[in-house]
């Protein structure tokens, strides 16, 4: 316990020769999360959910976030968007369309210009479609209970 509150002064002392002010412990453990964090992201041998998963269970440990809310973020809409956006991605990687489409297209399309251009129509095809279904989504969805019937009718008939 000594050597930690030892380790503890040390990194309140070096970071707080920049600020001028003392830290406080929390925000002294919370600063030393993230840069544990980011040193695992950049040493990269760990995949990046698990190095998550270990700042979140480190924050819990270390009492910075409380456990009632430590997984209240996973319920977020745009959580399970980018999730299944990962999962399709994913699976559309496996499955090797991509490679059967681009072989078929690079024996066609040799010089530069046009593999620029269909690189670029294909993306802005790719993003305009994804914005759409993004934005119908989104004013598909009532924000209240109570407009949700009138809403419904409006919007997505």
């Amino acid at each position: 316990m000594q050597r930690s509150n030892a380790a503890i002064g040390r990194v309140a002392r070096w970071m707080t020769g920049y600020a001028g002010t003392s830290m406080t412990q929390p925000q002294i453990l919370a600063s030393a999360i993230l840069i544990g964090m980011m040193l695992l992201f950049i040493w990269g041998r760990l995949r990046y959910d698990l190095v998550a998963i270990i700042a979140l269970l480190a924050s819990l440990v270390a009492g910075t976030v409380e456990p009632a809310k430590a997984f209240l973020g996973f319920s977020d809409d745009i959580v399970i968007i980018v999730a299944s956006a990962l999962v399709v991605s994913a699976a559309i990687a496996k499955s090797g369309i991509v490679e059967t489409a681009l072989a078929r297209i690079t024996a066609r399309v040799t010089r530069i210009r046009w593999q620029l251009t269909v690189l670029v129509a294909s993306v802005t095809f790719l993003s305009a479609g994804s914005r759409t279904s993004v934005l119908l989504r989104c004013s598909c969805r009532p924000r209240s209970r109570s407009l949700r019937s009138l809403m419904h009718r409006r919007q997505c008939s």
